[in-house]
């Protein structure tokens, strides 16, 4: 998980490990109702497949944009709410991993014997 934020803007990305786009087409759909429809309480949501420069490994990412009032900065209701989104989005993701016994890092996969 990556989160970036400045004034104004906040982008929070899920690294999930697949080792094709078709693991990962099938992972955006068991992983479809962890994250809000696309402008629901302000995130635009999208995906990529990818090969990461950290590790040199391919993810699933999963990338939420939300832009902030201007009155952000003073604003601590906003502050409390955007925090709560942010781990309300990453308890989902994990409750449906481990329902559905997702790797959620590649030392996930080597346990399992699904991956090299």
């Amino acid at each position: 998980m990556f989160i970036e934020m400045n004034v104004w803007k906040v982008v929070v990305v899920y690294y999930i490990p697949a080792r094709d786009e078709n693991e990962a087409s099938e992972l955006r759909r068991k992983l479809e109702f962890s994250f809000p429809k696309d402008g629901d309480d302000g995130f635009n949501i999208f995906s990529n497949f990818s090969k990461e420069s950290f590790d040199g490994r391919w993810y699933l990412n999963m990338v939420m944009v939300k832009v902030m009032a201007d009155d952000f900065p003073e604003n601590n209701l906003q502050k409390v709410f955007l925090a709560n989104m942010i781990m309300t989005h990453t308890v989902g993701i994990l409750r449906n991993a481990e329902r559905d016994a997702l790797p959620l890092s590649y030392e996930e996969f080597s346990r399992s014997g699904n991956m090299e």
